[in-house]
Order: C-alpha cells, then structure tokens, then sequence
C-alpha cells in the first residue's frame, strides 16, 4: 500500500467480503458508538477509519472481549471529514449545529477555528476542505469517509485478537 494508510476496525466475519466488495457507506456500524445525532450530519453511515496510535486503537485492543480484524485503508486522495462522536470523546457538548467545549478545555489544535462563543459549526468539521476539519482529525487521530472505497485500497492486517484458544 502506498499513500496514507488508516486502518479500520470490524468484525472477524466479515473481512473476505470487505476485501471482495470493499467498504460501503451506509452500513450499519459495527464498533462504533451509539451516537445517532451524527446522522444529521453524515447524512449516512459513514466508514470510520484510525491512524494506528489513535486512542480508538488502543482502546479497541484493551477491550477486545470479542475478535476484531483490521482492514488497511489506502486513504490518499480520499476526503476525510472529522469523526463526530470522537469528538465529543474529547469533551466537546452539541450545540445546534455546532459543538464546544467547556472553557478552556477544548483541544489546542482547535481553538483557532472556535467562534466568540467557544464553538465550532458542525459543517466546516465534515468538509474535507476546511483547516478546521484537517485539525479536528489530528485531534482525535480518527476520520469519517463519506464515500464507498473499493476493494484495490483494502488490504487485511493481522488480527487484533487471536482466535479463541490461540491466546498466549
């Protein structure tokens, strides 16, 4: 793979077929959180991807109670948009149309892109060609694609957890 490489996480079962049809938008999430106030604004599922030290990643390995694999994405050229809930992971509140943080807590990287009030609108978050999006997606080290990527960006990566039984 060359490019920018992310990674997403999904179940065990169903990595041939991701790597056979590639990755659709519009599918129900598997590992992620329940956060159905961003489909307002992703207007559909969108595939959630991570740099491999994002702090999703390490959380997805400590809580590994059931098998995840892990699908490489080629996402050079690829619009990435801020990851909503990942934010809001980082202490941010939804607002109408926006999200913020209490005072002082928002994230350096982000506060040149907050208006007189502390918030950020929403939609400058999930346009790919905004400043504000780029820093929201070197906060969280996770993005949101909003397009279909298919098959010949995919390829598979070890396993996050052995299967059963095969655990040291």
């Amino acid at each position: 793979m060359s490019g920018l490489a992310l990674v997403h996480a999904t179940k065990a079962e169903r990595v041939e077929a991701i790597l056979r049809e590639g990755l659709r938008t519009g599918m129900a999430p598997e590992l992620t959180l329940d956060a159905p106030w961003t489909l307002d604004w992703y207007e559909a599922n969108p595939i959630f991807v991570a740099f491999a030290d994002s702090p999703f990643m390490e959380h997805l390995a400590a809580a590994h109670a059931e098998r995840r694999a892990l699908v490489e994405v080629d996402a050079h050229g690829l619009d990435l948009v801020a990851d909503l809930a990942a934010l809001v992971d980082t202490g941010a509140r939804v607002g109408e149309g926006y999200l913020d943080w209490p005072r002082g807590r928002a994230p350096e990287a982000l506060r040149p892109f907050m208006d007189e009030a502390g918030g950020i609108e929403i939609e400058h978050l999930i346009d790919p060609r905004t400043d504000a999006c780029a820093a929201a997606i070197r906060v969280t080290r996770t993005a949101a694609l909003l397009a279909d990527v298919p098959p010949e960006r995919l390829s598979r990566l070890p396993d996050l957890c052995p299967p059963a039984g095969l655990a040291p």
